[in-house]
């Protein structure tokens, strides 16, 4: 393929010829060296690894080695206090003694001891650093059949708005948050009003969080959810509101009445406000497909992020009418597709294992390359199924 461009007035291998490359020619040059340099990008990653493992063994060796010398600083150096080479060493016994009249007696001086090494049972043997594989396990998924029915959280999304002084702050519930029990919903909320930051600095002079401030509680009853200012906390003269709720939240945390003279206050330390969760209205059941449909997980290959995309509507079509295990194959197949464009063809393996019972099984995750490291950076909360 020529490199020159059209009929230009520069010398070209193919003499005075017109010749076409590149993307004038309809063909697609990048893809191509990327697939021709794919073996070659392989083998750089494997040289990385081991670069980085010699890496860590050379750090252990260099602190094992530190060690030694500053044994030998303080034990064989002339100049040393220490040194057991000196005879000055051991002029002086240290003599306790004990029992029941060790009153009485006591002892000076120094005494004609001698230290000496009359045989060695063992030798010494080299200092060595022992690092695991770094290859992760099997990927595995907990009960999942494609079929089935499932809960989901109704909260997934949901919008929470404080205001803080004159200034407003929501917060997002998003759905890598197990928020199908009351528990769950709370350290949610909590989560992300540590994440939120105030235009004010603390005594370190560094931006206070939200959660700094505000936090929801649940009570021993594990329905009543509790928002105020953190113990030992004050407003200081802001004002502190909850201003607002998305729908789904105002029904599950019972607030669609709640909200007068411009929100709930929470300045008040002494005066937390209270509601009941109601827990029917946390999560409600949809199919698989339906739960799945928009959700997205990323994988790490050897530090290489893809976010892939679990069910499409094109996926929904090629699923069909298919059950059982034939149809929780066709979904691995699928998934199996879409992490070889992201990665590459024969670097992970996608399987579905039936179980003893029914339609469910597992999905796994796995390298075809033990040298390789397959992680699950961000998933949507129960994607992969109970203990997934």
């Amino acid at each position: 393929m020529a490199v020159g461009g059209v009929g230009g007035a520069g010398t070209s291998i193919y003499g005075s010829r017109n010749v076409m490359s590149g993307l004038a020619s309809g063909m697609d040059t990048e893809t191509m060296i990327q697939n021709m340099t794919q073996g070659t990008r392989l083998k750089i990653a494997q040289q990385n690894q081991k670069k980085t493992l010699l890496g860590w063994k050379q750090q252990a060796y260099q602190g094992i080695s530190t060690q030694l010398i500053e044994f030998s600083k303080k034990y064989m150096d002339y100049t040393s206090p220490t040194n057991l080479l000196s005879s000055a060493f051991f002029d002086q016994s240290v003599v306790t003694s004990v029992g029941k009249n060790n009153g009485l007696v006591s002892a000076t001086g120094k005494t004609s001891s001698k230290v000496e090494i009359n045989g060695v049972k063992q030798l010494a043997t080299s200092a060595t650093h022992t690092v695991d594989s770094l290859t992760a396990p099997k990927l595995t998924s907990g009960e999942f059949d494609i079929n089935k029915v499932t809960d989901s959280a109704k909260l997934a999304g949901g919008t929470l708005t404080f205001e803080y002084g004159k200034d407003s702050y929501t917060i997002k519930l998003d759905s890598e948050s197990d928020l199908k029990t009351p528990q769950g919903v709370v350290d949610a909320i909590n989560k992300q009003l540590g994440e939120v930051e105030l235009s004010i600095n603390g005594d370190d002079n560094k931006p206070l969080k939200l959660g700094d401030k505000i936090e929801a509680k649940l009570d021993a009853d594990g329905k009543t959810l509790t928002f105020g200012m953190k113990d030992g906390q004050t407003s200081a003269g802001n004002n502190v509101k909850l201003t607002g709720v998305s729908n789904t939240v105002s029904e599950a945390l019972g607030l669609a009445d709640k909200f007068k003279d411009g929100g709930i206050d929470l300045s008040d330390p002494a005066k937390k406000f209270s509601t009941t969760i109601d827990d029917t209205k946390l999560k409600e059941q949809q199919k698989m497909t339906e739960y799945l449909e928009g959700k997205t997980m990323t994988f790490s290959f050897n530090g290489q992020k893809r976010e892939i995309d679990l069910l499409t509507k094109e996926d929904v079509q090629a699923l069909g009418s298919l059950t059982g295990e034939e149809a929780n194959k066709k979904y691995a197949e699928l998934l199996q597709n879409k992490l070889n464009d992201a990665f590459g063809a024969g670097k992970i393996k996608v399987d579905f294992t039936k179980g003893s019972t029914g339609a469910a099984g597992t999905l796994t995750f796995d390298v075809t390359d033990q040298n390789n490291v397959l992680r699950v950076e961000k998933a949507t909360a129960g994607i992969l199924g109970q203990s997934g």
